[in-house]
C-alpha cells in the first residue's frame, strides 16, 4: 500500500511539513476499514479516503477513539519507566497517542 504514496507529492514541502504528511499518510495506512450506517463495514478503502477520514474526522469522535484506546488493553502498554539522570528520581509515565509525541 506504501506503493500509492506518490514520492512527488512531497515536492516543495519544507522538512516540517514532509513530515506531517508523511505522519497522516502513515496513520492513513493504518486503517482497515470503515464502518457507516448507510454502507456497513467498507474495506476497500483507497489511501486518499483514509487520508481524507483523519483530516476530517469531528474532534468529538477523535475522542472516542483516544478514549478507546485508554480503556482497552490489546497487548500494549504505554506507559514506561522514567528515571532522571541527574537527580535519580524515577517514576512511571504514560505514552501520549498524540502525533506529536513521535515526532
Amino acid at each position: 500500500e506504501q506503493k500509492q504514496i506518490n514520492p512527488r507529492l512531497f515536492k516543495g514541502l519544507s522538512e516540517t511539513q514532509m513530515n506531517a504528511e508523511m505522519q497522516l499518510f502513515t496513520n492513513s495506512l493504518g486503517i482497515e476499514s470503515v464502518t457507516t450506517p448507510d454502507f456497513g463495514e467498507e474495506t476497500e478503502l483507497t489511501i486518499e479516503d483514509r487520508k481524507y477520514l483523519i483530516e476530517n474526522i469531528p474532534t468529538t469522535e477523535y475522542q472516542k477513539i483516544l478514549d478507546w484506546y485508554e480503556h482497552n488493553f490489546f497487548g500494549i502498554k504505554f506507559e514506561t519507566q522514567f528515571s532522571c539522570v541527574h537527580c535519580r528520581h524515577t517514576e512511571k509515565i504514560n505514552i501520549p497517542l498524540e502525533q506529536a509525541f513521535f515526532f
